[in-house]
């Protein structure tokens, strides 16, 4: 997600700002993963950032990329809703996201030493009840949902031509049961 360059250390414990997530099939069942990065979210774990490009230094630095990234307004993640998936990816989801630790402003967003989902949409009623399990926060259907405020953004959520599908929902029940 490209947020522009880091302005200043945010030196807040924790931030809220907006993403998206694969959602895909591991060998421990369906989890979380990264749009740009084999990384995968492990369930009740704040994911840890490193850089990609120089590992000599903590992530998040105000002078590279990395850390875990997320935008200030929720239209800048839908981009990330589509995009070529791995074999594995079962859709995407659209979320809020929690950044603590080290958090970097940028001109659109943040960039984050340590994040954990705080709240998905998703349009799939399977999908909705999967995450909720698995990762203990509010996964949200905007379709379900009256007066939901960013219920047109996230819509989107989910709806591209990789979302999950009925011919997908046998391996969802399989993964929340087992």
């Amino acid at each position: 997600m490209n947020i522009g360059e880091g302005v200043r250390s945010a030196n807040r414990d924790r931030v809220v700002g907006w993403r998206a997530w694969t959602v895909i099939e591991t060998k421990d069942g369906v989890r979380l993963g990264s749009v740009i990065y084999d990384t995968v979210w492990q369930p009740t774990e704040q994911a840890n950032a490193v850089c990609h490009c120089d590992r000599s230094h903590d992530a998040p630095a105000i002078a590279c990329t990395c850390g875990f990234h997320a935008a200030r307004d929720p239209v800048d993640a839908l981009t990330y809703l589509h995009g070529r998936d791995e074999p594995r990816t079962l859709c995407r989801v659209l979320g809020e996201v929690r950044l603590s630790g080290l958090v970097i402003e940028t001109e659109g967003g943040y960039r984050g030493a340590a994040a954990y989902p705080l709240r998905l949409y998703a349009n799939d009623l399977e999908v909705v009840a999967t995450l909720e399990s698995i990762y203990g926060v509010p996964v949200r259907s905007p379709g379900c949902e009256s007066g939901f405020a960013t219920s047109s953004i996230a819509a989107s959520a989910g709806s591209s031509p990789s979302s999950c599908s009925a011919a997908r929902t046998l391996s969802w029940r399989t993964a929340a049961s087992g």
